[in-house]
């Protein structure tokens, strides 16, 4: 762990932040541009961070937010510096624990807790045989569609889902929490609001948008493989099977123009 003594964020400087170091080369590969840090907890908590993704732009203040019509506002815990809250899958009546985050590309369900709760997921439409990008390396996962995910009164039909083994994240996330941990809220279901995170308050803010524009249209459409970046180049890094990428002469390591 280090301490920064002096840190730029738009219009806003901070100092004396702390900061862990991680590697984030494997993250650099599916971005295909250089990641220097994550903004979390420790930088964060002061403020009412508010994410905008039909904009792209996110905008910190020091005041508590006023939600606007319309607004979800649903409470969370902050535990050893994460943010957790309760959400109801699938239609169910019942709430379990999730972990927030939004680096997360997707919806994340483990598996364990996923064949426990919703022994019928398997009859979701599902893409079987992908991978799973995280800082402890690559991870199995199939992708389905959840009928319903709902956080509060909040809820959206048909949300893309990644389905993966708790693994040691799995493990940590149980202790850090205090309960069951199901998965994790990422951006396949934050990106339909306008998200604020108002930390001092504990709460989250979820804002329709008036004219909302899906600009992801295809999420769960794929010809069958997955690329990374290599030398700034995308290269095919993964082939699923039964598809028309694993019937065709395509191969991992080929470099798209």
């Amino acid at each position: 762990q280090y301490l920064v003594k002096n840190v730029g964020v738009g219009e806003w400087f901070f100092e004396d932040i702390p900061i862990v170091g991680v590697d984030l080369s494997i993250v650099d590969r599916y971005l295909g541009f250089d990641l220097a840090a994550i903004l979390g907890a420790d930088f964060l908590q002061k403020y009412a961070l508010t994410i905008d993704y039909q904009e792209s732009y996110f905008t910190l203040s020091d005041e508590s937010p006023e939600p606007g019509p319309g607004a979800h506002v649903i409470p969370f815990k902050i535990s050893n510096k994460l943010v957790f809250l309760k959400a109801s899958p699938a239609y169910s009546n019942d709430e379990y624990t999730f972990l927030v985050d939004t680096g997360a590309t997707s919806l994340v369900y483990f598996q364990n807790r996923l064949e426990e709760t919703f022994p019928e997921y398997n009859s979701w439409p599902r893409s079987l045989g992908w991978e799973e990008a995280t800082f402890l390396g690559k991870k199995d996962a199939d992708v389905y569609l959840m009928p319903e995910f709902k956080v509060g009164d909040a809820g959206i039909e048909s949300v893309v889902t990644t389905v993966t083994q708790p693994g040691l994240l799995g493990i940590g996330l149980n202790i850090i929490g205090g309960s069951p941990v199901h998965g994790i809220v990422g951006w396949t279901f934050l990106h339909y609001w306008k998200v604020t995170f108002d930390y001092p308050n504990k709460r989250l803010i979820l804002e329709p948008y008036e004219y909302y524009n899906e600009k992801w249209p295809h999420m769960f459409d794929s010809v069958g493989f997955m690329f990374a970046y290599e030398n700034g180049k995308p290269m095919i890094d993964h082939i699923l099977p039964d598809t028309p990428a694993s019937d065709s002469d395509l191969k991992v390591g080929d470099v798209l123009l």
